[in-house]
């Protein structure tokens, strides 16, 4: 399973400031790969790291299913960084190494590991949306061969209350193994691949609920059929701040990049760890203003945020360090040496995304990001 698409909405949309998260799944899964009929059916486990600092994030996923059939598996390692190139325009850079397993087939291509490098060049509407376009090069090991693959395309996204939707569109050149017989035991050899794919992304956040959906339409004139269709779609409802009810659905494309056969899976389960889909409801109401009083010396910081559970403050006087806020009924402060002139800071309220406060203008940072600029007299 990939979990670059994580890594992707949060470069998209976050701003600057360490982020460290973590997601289990477990649950039961059911899964069948189209072309050697195998079906796995039984318990699945999957975990996900994301640690992001200012312009860089490292995402680490690692995933299987064990069935009566065999087992199958998934790791990928992903790291992201960013360039800005103005106020609006930043150039990504993002590599990616994964293995894919299975041992319910005989096929002599059990395993594929795969290293993938992607470049974009992005440009950002405010907090609205955006925009990119770039370029991917890749090579799999699935045995006996090496293959090699390329892409080139582009894509948008736009931000829509509290959800959003995205797309794009790809011309990617690859190379496809072929195999005979029953259980694919005969290697006939590789055939170079090059297809068009577009795809569409949407998703809504609620405080007790989210669903996510994405359809995938592959253009590929050497392929049994010239048009084939993917699909997927994620339920999660809330039971408590840290854990959640999810159904997952999906039908795969085969995946030329990674070495993944097409195949369509069912999972149930629970997400644990997790913070809340949208606590940031509760950020909208809260609305922090913050306020500065005091010397040179020794300064009092208050932030303002009714209904706000826990509030986290850091700027360009803590080292961009996070540092967290005592106080209740919606009044929390901490004590701090700020020297006077502007002062950057960004706040976070319920574990949520670091906002500026609602009282201070809004500028750009220097990684592409916003935060709110504050007058110390």
């Amino acid at each position: 399973m990939k979990v670059s698409g994580l890594l992707i909405a949060f470069a998209v949309g976050g701003l600057l400031g360490a982020q460290d998260r973590s997601r289990v799944e477990l649950g039961a899964s059911a899964v069948r790969f189209r072309v050697d009929s195998l079906e796995s059916v039984g318990p699945s486990a999957r975990w996900l790291r994301l640690r992001a600092s200012g312009a860089h994030a490292l995402l680490v996923g690692v995933g299987g299913v064990v069935g009566l059939d065999g087992a199958s598996g998934s790791v990928e390692l992903t790291g992201r960084t960013f360039v800005p190139l103005g106020s609006r325009l930043r150039a990504e850079f993002e590599a990616e190494g994964s293995a894919l397993g299975s041992s319910g087939t005989a096929s002599p291509a059990t395993v594929a590991t795969s290293a993938v490098l992607n470049a974009r060049l992005s440009r950002s509407y405010g907090e609205r949306g955006g925009a990119w376009f770039g370029g991917r090069g890749s090579l799999s090991a699935r045995r006996p061969d090496l293959l090699s693959g390329a892409g080139v395309g582009g894509g948008t996204w736009w931000r829509i209350g509290d959800g959003g939707i995205a797309g794009s569109i790809e011309r990617a050149w690859s190379v496809a193994q072929l195999f005979t017989g029953p259980g694919r035991r005969g290697y006939a050899g590789t055939v170079p691949v090059a297809y068009t794919e577009a795809t569409a992304r949407g998703h809504h956040e609620g405080e007790r609920a989210s669903i996510e959906a994405s359809a995938t339409m592959r253009r590929d004139p050497g392929a049994e059929q010239l048009v084939e269709w993917g699909s997927s779609i994620d339920a999660s409802f809330r039971q408590t701040p840290t854990r959640a009810l999810f159904v997952s659905l999906a039908s795969y494309l085969p995946d030329f990049v990674h070495g993944a056969d097409a195949a369509r899976s069912v999972t149930v389960g629970l997400r644990l760890f997790e913070s809340a889909p949208r606590t940031t409801a509760r950020e909208r109401r809260a609305r922090p203003v913050v306020q500065v009083t005091g010397d040179s010396a020794i300064r009092t910081l208050q932030v303002l945020a009714p209904g706000a559970r826990s509030v986290e403050v850091m700027g360009d006087f803590t080292e961009w360090l996070p540092v967290l806020l005592f106080g209740t009924g919606g009044v929390f402060s901490t004590t701090a040496s700020m020297p006077a002139g502007n002062r950057r800071l960004v706040i976070r309220i319920d574990g949520g995304p670091w906002v500026p406060p609602s009282n201070t203008p809004v500028v750009d940072d220097d990684f592409g990001g916003r935060v709110g600029l504050v007058l110390v007299p």
